[in-house]
């Protein structure tokens, strides 16, 4: 759960602050924004220990107030971000994170949330260097806070229009890379199955 925790967060991380010549409105604005978005992802997880890559492939949904984390191989799952609670739902089986029952995985979700909407300052948790133009860019992050410092080095975002790929390097010397493509905008996919567990 902690390697989609990470996931959710730098997917949703588009952008904090910026050096000269690209400013931080321009990036936002440049950026394709819907009420809800459906994107497919590869994700690969380069394991430094055990010399091995491991390859997952799904689907990502973005609603204003939510954001579904549905992979579908190797096997299936869904993980559901919130503001008052993550649930991950893996063959008919419910986990439910609050603030009550994990405090600081809570804080890094309600975080998360309020980057995607775009509120609130965020340069105490990382410094940001920005590099490109509007249809190529990438931005580096460098964690500042006392809890990021202790999962990440250093995270990647790279895209235009779209964020198209991050790469998530954590402190153990392993390096996640989420290739995102295909936005669509229309015809999304239901995700009411899902939300049946939400009152669980």
């Amino acid at each position: 759960m902690a390697e989609i925790i990470k996931i959710f967060l730098f997917t949703l991380l588009t952008l904090c602050s910026q050096t000269y010549a690209l400013t931080t409105d321009e990036i936002k604005n440049n950026l394709i924004k819907q009420s809800k978005t459906e994107v497919s992802y590869i994700q690969k997880k380069h394991l430094s220990a055990a010399n091995r890559i491991l390859e997952s492939k799904g689907y990502i949904i973005m609603t204003k107030n939510e954001l579904f984390y549905v992979q579908k191989e190797p096997f299936e799952q869904c993980m559901v971000i919130s503001t008052d609670r993550i649930l991950e739902v893996i063959d008919g089986d419910v986990s439910v994170l609050t603030r009550e029952n994990n405090g600081e995985v809570f804080e890094i979700s309600s975080l998360l949330m309020k980057i995607f909407s775009f509120q609130g300052n965020y340069s105490d948790y990382f410094s940001t260097d920005v590099t490109g133009d509007l249809n190529n860019w990438q931005v580096s992050l460098i964690p500042l806070d006392k809890t990021m410092k202790n999962i990440f080095s250093k995270i990647l975002l790279k895209g235009g229009k779209e964020l198209l790929k991050i790469e998530i390097y954590d402190t153990n010397s392993d390096l996640t890379e989420l290739f995102l493509s295909d936005y669509r905008y229309k015809d999304i996919k239901d995700v009411s199955g899902v939300l049946k567990y939400r009152a669980k």
